[in-house]
């Protein structure tokens, strides 16, 4: 499976599949094999970091900018539509290693705006 994708890939493990993210596509795919489900096509290019519960998935990616804006993202884990949960303004300017965590009731991300401060945004899910 990971050798036919197009460029670097991130993924994620659940009990029976494994969630893959690749430039823009996210896909479900089964651990026992069979055929790859397409969660959403993002509207943006380079996602960088996926996290994902029983009911959504979300992906931090960069936007065309000079500044390097990532945006964040998320999709029913039945697969849909793409919903902006932070537009790139909002989302931090991409440096560093931005990373992401889910609890109940939060998104919590971490990364560094202009190179040196270090950000920690928590937002209602």
């Amino acid at each position: 499976m990971a050798t036919q994708l197009p460029g670097p890939a991130r993924l994620l493990q659940g009990d029976d599949f494994i969630i893959v993210a690749d430039n823009k596509y996210i896909l479900q795919v089964p651990k026992g094999g069979g055929c790859p489900k397409l969660l959403v096509v993002a509207s943006t290019f380079g996602i960088v970091f996926i996290a994902a519960d029983d009911n959504a998935v979300y992906w931090r990616s960069t936007v065309p900018s000079d500044l390097g804006d990532i945006t964040l993202n998320r999709t029913p884990r039945t697969g849909g539509v793409e919903i902006e949960v932070l537009p790139p303004f909002l989302a931090g300017v991409r440096s560093g290693w931005p990373s992401m965590l889910l609890t109940p009731s939060k998104v919590i991300l971490t990364g560094e705006v202009g190179g040196s401060r270090p950000t920690i945004q928590v937002l209602d899910r």
